[in-house]
């Protein structure tokens, strides 16, 4: 019904919402992340490795926005460190 509605708006003013709403969001993940603050180490990021299928020898390409998750220990290190062990010397990382 809102998207009906707003469809009838004029374009600056769709605009305008659209600009509004990312806003908001946006506030909203900053207050979220400072209220309740995510920590991870080098074992989190192992464990997810291993329960999104990655082993030994495996070839990965990963791309994402670190801050999405968290915020991790020793920064990227940890994930760079936790991806090495997960795929071992097998393996090969790509990373953009």
């Amino acid at each position: 019904m809102i998207g009906r509605a707003a469809r009838r708006l004029p374009r600056p003013a769709r605009d305008a919402l659209r600009r509004a709403r990312g806003s908001y969001r946006s506030a909203r993940y900053r207050i979220s992340a400072r209220l309740r603050p995510v920590h991870l180490g080098a074992a989190d990021v192992d464990q997810a490795l291993r329960e999104a299928g990655v082993e030994p020898g495996d070839d990965v390409f990963m791309q994402a926005a670190m801050s999405a998750f968290g915020t991790f220990e020793q920064g990227p290190t940890t994930v760079v460190e936790a991806v090495q062990r997960a795929i071992g010397s097998e393996g090969l990382v790509a990373m953009p």
